[in-house]
């Protein structure tokens, strides 16, 4: 009866190295996907940083907004029409 359960011994063992294995894997799998979460969640911060200074600069390039900072400086905006140039082909 001894020896029937030392025929076995090589299958449990290798089961077990099985198990081992499938419950290593199972952790690293967790711990990548915490990862990929956090990854996401400084995807999506960041995502809102650009979106913030691309509003400000477009906010900030408008006409009204550079007529001020052209008022700060003492510099006025031209509101003649430009002249066409004629050249000697026309």
């Amino acid at each position: 009866m001894k020896i029937r359960y030392l025929n076995n011994v090589p299958l449990l063992c290798f089961v077990a190295f099985l198990g081992v294995v499938y419950i290593s894997n199972a952790h690293t799998v967790e711990k990548k996907l915490r990862k990929i979460e956090v990854l996401k969640k400084e995807v999506k911060e960041e995502k809102w940083k650009y979106m913030e200074v691309q509003t400000e600069i477009i906010h900030s390039s408008t006409e009204s907004q550079l007529a001020k900072k052209l008022n700060d400086k003492e510099i006025k905006i031209n509101d003649e029409t430009p002249v066409k140039l004629k050249g000697a082909g026309d």
